[in-house]
C-alpha cells in the first residue's frame, strides 16, 4: 500500500481495508475456486425458500457457486492495515460467522479470506472451518441434513430447485443493476420476493442515462459517473457486456467465460492476468490517466482521470495504490 492510502482517515482506511479485502477473497475465488456466480448472503436470505437459524453471531458475506451449482461456497472476507496478529483474530473469527447451508447431494464449503495489507507486503490467510469431527477436513464436504453446523448459525434450503433458481435471478439482477439497467433488473427478481426489495411496480424504477463503451472484445453498455471537478474531473463507467445484457434482461444466465469474446479475452496475452480473464488496460500522459479493467463474469470499469497540469502528478501518484 502506498502512503497515500496508509494515511487516509482511520475510518475511510477501514472501509478501503474492508473492500480491498472483498476483491482479493473474490479474485481467489475466481482463480482458484473457478465460481461464476455470486450473491450477498443478506440478500440470499430474503428467498423464502431458505430458513436461517441463528444464535447470536453475524451472517458471513457471500454465497458463490460454480457452473451448473455443483459445488456452493460460502465466504467470509476480512481485511486490514494494522498488524498480522489483528488479520489473525478476524479470520477466527470469521469462523464464527460462517454458517452451514444444507444442500443435500451437492458440496457446501465455508471459506474464510484474510487479507493483510502491510507497509512492505501484504498476506492473504485462507481458511475452511473444521467439520463436525474437529478434523480440518471441511472443505468439500457433502452435507446432509443430519449433519451438525460449522457455524452459529444454520440455513435450511426447503426448496432446493426453487431457491437455486432465485439465486441466479438475483445474480442477473445484480449485475444488470451494475450497469444501470434497474428496471431489467427488477424484472429478474422472483416475483415472491419484489416486496423484499421496497418495490412493488415496475414504473417506480428508472434507468439511468446508458452509454456504450466499444472495446476489442465488443461493446459494454453502462453508466458513466462524475465523482468530482475541481480544475480536472475523475469518472467511472461500469458496464456490462452488450450479449450479456441481452442474455440477461431475457432471463437466460450465461457464463461469459464460455462465449466467444470471453474465449478471446482469456487468450490475449498482452494485458490478462494469469490467462484467466481479467483483462487490463492503462494509459496516461501529463494531464489524463485512465485505466480499463474487465473481468471474467463480463463487466468493464473504466475509469478517467484528467487534471490540470500541476496537480496531474499528485492524482496518479494518490491513485498508485490501486
Amino acid at each position: 500500500m502506498s502512503d497515500y492510502a496508509r494515511n487516509i482517515d482511520f475510518h475511510q482506511k477501514a472501509v478501503l481495508s474492508d473492500d480491498v479485502g472483498i476483491g482479493v477473497a473474490h479474485y481467489l475465488m475466481l482463480r482458484y475456486f473457478g465460481v461464476c456466480g455470486c450473491i450477498d448472503v443478506d440478500v440470499a436470505r430474503r428467498s423464502p425458500f431458505w430458513r436461517i437459524e441463528r444464535t447470536g453471531s453475524a451472517l458471513p458475506d457471500y454465497l458463490l457457486w460454480d457452473a451448473n451449482m455443483h459445488n456452493i461456497y460460502i465466504l467470509e472476507c476480512k481485511g486490514t492495515q494494522t498488524s498480522k496478529s489483528n488479520s489473525l483474530e478476524q479470520v477466527r473469527r470469521g469462523t464464527e460467522q460462517v454458517c452451514s447451508i444444507k444442500l443435500p447431494g451437492r458440496k457446501v464449503t465455508p471459506i474464510v479470506i484474510g487479507t493483510c495489507m502491510l507497509r512492505n507486503s501484504t498476506e492473504v490467510l485462507i481458511i475452511d472451518p473444521e467439520d463436525d469431527e474437529g478434523n480440518g477436513d471441511g472443505y468439500g464436504k457433502y452435507f446432509s441434513k443430519n449433519d451438525g453446523n460449522l457455524g452459529d448459525s444454520i440455513a435450511w434450503v426447503i426448496d432446493e430447485e426453487r431457491f437455486l433458481g432465485d439465486m441466479k435471478a438475483l445474480y442477473m439482477g445484480k449485475l444488470l443493476s451494475f450497469a444501470g439497467f434497474d428496471k431489467e433488473a427488477f424484472i429478474q427478481i422472483p416475483e415472491h420476493m419484489k416486496n423484499e426489495f421496497g418495490i412493488y411496480d415496475i414504473h417506480d424504477v428508472h434507468n439511468t442515462d446508458i452509454e456504450n463503451v466499444t472495446t476489442e472484445f465488443g461493446t459494454f453498455r453502462g453508466r458513466r459517473r462524475r465523482l468530482f471537478e475541481r480544475g480536472g474531473f475523475i469518472d467511472i463507467f461500469q458496464g456490462l457486456h452488450s450479449d450479456l445484457v441481452n442474455s440477461y434482461s431475457n432471463g437466460k444466465l450465461t457464463d461469459f467465460r464460455l462465449s466467444a469474446p470471453g474465449r478471446q479475452m482469456a487468450s490475449d496475452s498482452r494485458n490478462v492476468i494469469d490467462h484467466q480473464g481479467f483483462y487490463t488496460k492503462c494509459s496516461c500522459d501529463n494531464n489524463y490517466f485512465s485505466i480499463q479493467s474487465i473481468s471474467p463474469v463480463g463487466t468493464l470499469v473504466e475509469v478517467n482521470i484528467e487534471s490540470g497540469e500541476r496537480k496531474s502528478t499528485g492524482l496518479q501518484t494518490q491513485l498508485s495504490f490501486l
